[in-house]
C-alpha cells in the first residue's frame, strides 16, 4: 500500500513535468518513454493511469492524450 502511494506520487509528479514542457494534453508514448526511466513496467503504467483515472486526477482526452485535471 505505501509503495504504491509513493509510485503514484512519483508517476504524478512526472506527469506535471511532461504537462509543463509539453503544454496541457501528454502523449501515452511519452508517459512511457519518461516512465521506464523510472523503472516503471509497462503494466504498471498502464494500471497506474488506470487508478489515477478512477480518482479523477487524469483524463483520457482521445487519441492517447491524457490530461492533468486541476
Amino acid at each position: 500500500e505505501e509503495t504504491n502511494t509513493e509510485e503514484k506520487l512519483d508517476f504524478i509528479e512526472l506527469l506535471r513535468d511532461l504537462e509543463r514542457h509539453r503544454g496541457r494534453r501528454i502523449h501515452y508514448d511519452e508517459i512511457t518513454v519518461e516512465a521506464r526511466f523510472l523503472g516503471l513496467t509497462k503494466s504498471t503504467i498502464n494500471r497506474l493511469l488506470d487508478e489515477l483515472e478512477d480518482d479523477h486526477i487524469l483524463e483520457s482526452v482521445g487519441d492517447g492524450y491524457y490530461r492533468l485535471l486541476d
